[in-house]
């Protein structure tokens, strides 16, 4: 008897031979496959390289299957995305590629196309395979320990201002502000820059706060935010104004009012000039 131990699976030849009184012999010669474990599974160096990782470009998946024997049925490759499972079709979302068997270990080269993991979401590879001596081969079950999940995230994160604007003024020792940080899969990090120096941050759940000091003049506030996939944004809120001076506070308000109520009558003024000139056009 073979001893139960994954490392006699494998393909045997006995010889025999066997002489009568009269010197007639007859040699005889057997190649067997010993195969109760099954497949063995192993994802190439590039695709390990993406377990429990967050990419922004998706790649092929390599994976390849060792068996003594060869497959007795047609295999099976499934991906899940978030948590819908689906099944690929071969030739148009991945090619497999057989080497051996006659006597020699089969080997199964599986190529996954990229294409399957073009929208953002968590995923999951595995093959499901069945072979000549009967064994249910599926890559990332818990006796296979082939499992590879990763994410794929191509969106940037998002932050909505809760109350801050530019050219806004704010009366106090300090204005503290809130913004709502989010990503579509998981937020690594947010930093927020005034005046070019970066400045202390609280985060909770997806609301960001921070304090703005006081000063006598505007001041420029830069946030950068940056997803687990390294996806980068920055947005920037300039001209905002915290100050203890109500004069100053006045004075500024005052100046956005203006500002506001020229830009509309230079609109306006725009308009009307360009329907005067449509209208001597004509003439």
């Amino acid at each position: 008897n073979f001893p139960a131990r994954k490392a006699y699976d494998d393909i045997y030849t006995i010889k025999a031979s066997v002489k009568d009184s009269a010197d007639n012999q007859l040699d005889k010669e057997l190649r067997f496959s010993v195969n109760r474990f099954g497949s063995t599974f192993e994802f190439d160096k590039d695709s390990r390289m993406l377990a429990d990782k967050y990419i922004s470009k998706a790649q092929d998946i390599v994976l390849m299957e060792y068996n003594v024997d060869k497959h007795a049925e047609k295999c099976g490759v499934f991906i899940t995305r978030d948590s819908e499972m689906i099944e690929l079709t071969e030739g148009r979302d991945y090619s497999v590629e057989h080497s051996g068997g006659s006597g020699e270990w089969s080997e199964y080269k599986y190529i996954i196309y990229a294409s399957n993991f073009d929208t953002d979401a968590k995923y999951t590879v595995s093959v499901h395979t069945v072979d000549e001596a009967g064994n249910i081969n599926i890559s990332d079950s818990d006796k296979k320990k082939a499992e590879l999940s990763f994410f794929v995230d191509k969106t940037k994160p998002l932050c909505i201002p809760l109350n801050i604007s530019e050219n806004s003024a704010y009366k106090g020792e300090s204005y503290t502000a809130h913004l709502s940080v989010t990503d579509n899969i998981d937020l690594k990090n947010v930093e927020v820059y005034i005046n070019g120096d970066k400045t202390g941050t609280r985060l909770d759940n997806d609301e960001c706060t921070f304090d703005i000091p006081n000063s006598s003049r505007s001041q420029d506030i830069r946030v950068i935010l940056t997803d687990m996939a390294d996806n980068e944004i920055e947005y920037n809120y300039r001209n905002v104004l915290v100050t203890t001076n109500v004069a100053r506070l006045l004075i500024r308000k005052t100046w956005v009012k203006v500002t506001g109520i020229s830009a509309i009558a230079l609109a306006g003024a725009g308009a009307f000039l360009l329907r005067r000139r449509r209208k001597n056009k004509l003439l």
